[in-house]
């Protein structure tokens, strides 16, 4: 015997009241799958933080020698290097923030640890200050000490929404 229902017949009509056409099926599971999506998304945002492994502040100031006077050089910079900041995760440590000083000013705004203008990892930092000349050579304008990690006497505690820094460094002897 020839089965007699034709192609467009409605699945309810098939004899079977509880099974549900392709394309309300189709809708129940694009519903129940944005609806999870949608809990994941605000499950990652409330729970998940940003993301970053350390907490983050903008840091903003102005770089001159002690005696108010601008750094000379093609291009300055200030850098905030980490010293007891700790990461729950052992492979991953804090990285150093930098900011380019306006060299007719002595300013600093957007300071940089990832992503430009992320800020600066809050915490205990050393600070460096660097003079480049147009070829991207130390100028010797900054004292040797107030470039590197390992000798800078500067220090300094960032923390949520701290005024702007003064960073002063002497000039170097014979300038």
């Amino acid at each position: 015997m020839r089965n007699t229902k034709s192609r467009g017949q409605n699945f309810m009509q098939s004899g079977n009241p509880n099974r549900k056409s392709p394309a309300i099926r189709f809708a129940m599971g694009r519903n129940l799958l944005a609806g999870w999506s949608l809990g994941l998304g605000v499950l990652c945002t409330l729970g998940c933080g940003s993301g970053e492994p350390f907490d983050m502040t903008p840091v903003s100031g102005k770089v001159t020698y002690e005696d108010g006077s601008l750094i000379p050089g093609h291009r300055v910079e200030v850098r905030f290097v980490p010293q007891d900041v700790k990461s729950e995760d052992p492979k991953v440590s804090p990285r150093f923030a930098g900011a380019e000083v306006d060299v007719a000013t002595g300013e600093f705004i957007e300071s940089t640890t990832h992503t430009w203008g992320d800020g600066v990892i809050v915490g205990r930092h050393k600070v460096l200050v660097r003079s480049f000349d147009q070829n991207e050579r130390p100028t010797g304008a900054v004292p040797r000490e107030y470039t590197d990690e390992r000798d800078t006497p500067l220090e300094m505690d960032i923390t949520y929404g701290m005024d702007p820094v003064e960073i002063q460094v002497p000039k170097p002897k014979g300038k």
